[in-house]
């Protein structure tokens, strides 16, 4: 086939291609947006964000939880690298790890002598720290 006639077929496949686009509506630049979904597993909400496909995502603040320190985002089992380029969809989970400092109460309490109940007895409730998570004994 001789070079003219590639070209002619080149601009020929534009052209249909750029046609059926435009008449179908299968051009939109919603293609070209990446929806990133942010699962904070128990934290504090962080809203969903919308980037242009192969750019990088910007970190959003830290989600918190009480008794847990943030331990970062996932995609899937994988930390997930900021700067990476995003080109689909996803949805990153916040990892979580206990604090092992967390403080409870233990409170006592005694029978009231005319067996109606139990009543707290203030003074000898104890301050104690744990791992958020584990239990006591």
């Amino acid at each position: 086939m001789k070079t003219s006639k590639k070209i002619m077929l080149i601009i020929a496949s534009l052209i249909l291609t750029t046609s059926l686009c435009l008449a179908f509506g299968s051009c939109e630049k919603a293609d070209l947006k990446i929806k990133v979904d942010f699962d904070s597993n128990g934290g504090t909400a962080i809203e969903s964000v919308e980037v242009d496909k192969y750019t990088t995502l910007a970190q959003p603040a830290d989600p918190t939880l009480a008794g847990y320190t943030f331990a970062g985002w996932y995609l899937g089992e994988e930390a997930y690298s900021f700067g990476s380029q995003v080109t689909q969809d996803m949805t990153l989970t916040a990892k979580w790890t206990p604090n092992e400092d967390t403080a409870y109460t233990v409170k006592h309490y005694q029978e009231k002598l005319d067996g109606s109940g139990y009543e707290e007895v203030a003074a000898d409730a104890e301050t104690l720290h744990g791992t958020t998570g584990e239990n006591t004994e």
